[in-house]
């Protein structure tokens, strides 16, 4: 009777904890179907999901289009742009700890967030309107949730203490910065070259490596001390940046090809991109 008692009082256990698993992944889940009324909203829009869980957004106007795109892609991405807004203004040692103070180091230095800010003041207004519009759509989602997902439980049950922010229009300028990073792939070599210059000296690295064309624009201004840089340490930092965009592997790089109309099957002109991007999961694009 007792061994009984004692597996009934495991299984009640078990059902206790799947049940508060279950709850807790579920319970952030966002609500797909139905209709939802939100605060800021101009005008009335329709979000069609496919088979494959992909949102067609139709909608009255501009503004309505590009304030459900940010209230989607929050629904559906929040984690991930929370982590990469954080990672775009070097914030991530607050919630992560001291493993990625190196990278967050190496992002403020590079100055993202303060370009960013400056960008946001020379927008024209139909751009500004479309961002502000993404950034209330976002907001939305944020005010209308009290739980925005699992990973934001797991940092709270290892004891983080959590600040949510609203979104701006900065956050969505600063990961543009991010994209042109993953989508540049020479600071490897131009940091090989510094340390060449270093140990060999101008005249031998210029026997080795061939020079820059003086037709070509001068990115690097005249006066730079190649000497007193901290090679070692700068490549370190983008090494770890490029591991926690997932920007490291061979065939990095982008094509294209187009055909002409006369020799497709609609007489029209085919135009294919393949940029070679590292993969992400959740994808990088969405």
């Amino acid at each position: 009777m007792q061994r009984i008692t004692s597996l009934a009082g495991t299984a009640f256990l078990i059902l206790v904890i799947v049940g508060w698993i279950g709850y807790l992944i579920r319970s952030p889940m966002p609500l797909v179907h139905g209709r939802v009324k939100v605060d800021g909203l101009a005008g009335s829009v329709e979000i069609y999901r496919d088979d494959w869980g992909v949102p067609h957004i139709y909608a009255d106007t501009t503004e309505a289009l590009f304030f459900a795109q940010g209230y989607v892609h929050a629904q559906d991405r929040f984690w991930q742009i929370e982590f990469w807004r954080r990672l775009g203004s070097g914030r991530l040692s607050e919630i992560f700890g001291e493993a990625p103070l190196g990278t967050d180091r190496f992002i403020r230095v590079q100055g993202w967030h303060r370009i960013a800010a400056r960008e946001e003041t020379l927008l024209d207004e139909a751009s500004r309107t479309v961002l502000q519009s993404y950034t209330d759509g976002v907001n939305a989602y944020i005010n209308s949730q009290q739980r925005l997902g699992l990973e934001f439980a797991l940092l709270g049950l290892q004891g983080v203490n959590f600040t949510l922010d609203p979104w701006t229009i900065v956050n969505t300028l600063t990961w543009a910065k991010a994209q042109a990073w993953d989508l540049g792939g020479n600071m490897d070599s131009e940091l090989e070259r510094v340390a060449l210059l270093q140990q060999v000296g101008l005249e031998r690295t210029q026997e080795l490596l061939p020079t820059y064309p003086e037709k070509h624009p001068l990115i690097v201004p005249d006066g730079l001390v190649f000497e007193q840089l901290d090679v070692i340490a700068m490549r370190s930092d983008v090494l770890a940046l490029k591991t926690t965009l997932n920007a490291e592997g061979a065939g990095l790089g982008s094509n294209s090809w187009v055909i002409a109309g006369n020799l497709t099957d609609t007489g029209k002109p085919y135009l294919a991109n393949d940029p070679h991007l590292g993969i992400q999961m959740p994808s990088f694009w969405y």
